[in-house]
């Protein structure tokens, strides 16, 4: 993901103002509407409707969905928890203080989650997308 690895670079180079939070919010925002696109349609979906019977079960159906939908959600929560912390030190580094040894260690965490997470997504997209038909 483009934004994800855009924001783990500004991290990485101590940029923790909006253009990094900005990338961050745009991979929350992307994340999320791939999940809406994969989750499984509601019981009221008129695709089942007038049939007695179940859907088969297979490899891609409902089950590989929510499968797909909880490592979604999964990511969504890890990239929401970066985007926090990484405010909350933009208002460290700005107060009087600035930002401390720790924070600037935690800084360096959060750009090696945020790379590593680019590449997880990455990953589950790439193994998602060889397995459409």
């Amino acid at each position: 993901m483009t934004y994800q690895r855009s924001a783990a670079q500004r991290i990485a180079e101590r940029e923790t103002g909006e253009p990094t939070q900005s990338d961050q919010r745009a991979a929350e925002r992307l994340m999320e509407q791939f999940l809406a696109s994969v989750a499984p349609p509601s019981e009221e979906s008129p695709s089942g409707a007038g049939s007695d019977n179940p859907p088969e079960s297979s490899e891609e159906g409902p089950g590989a969905a929510s499968t797909l939908a909880v490592e979604l959600r999964l990511l969504l929560s890890m990239q929401e928890e970066i985007q926090q912390r990484t405010q909350e030190l933009v208002i460290q580094k700005q107060s009087a203080e600035g930002l401390s040894p720790a924070g600037r260690a935690e800084l360096e965490h959060l750009r090696r989650r945020q790379n590593e997470l680019a590449i997880g997504t990455r990953e589950l997209l790439e193994s998602t997308a060889e397995e459409l038909p």
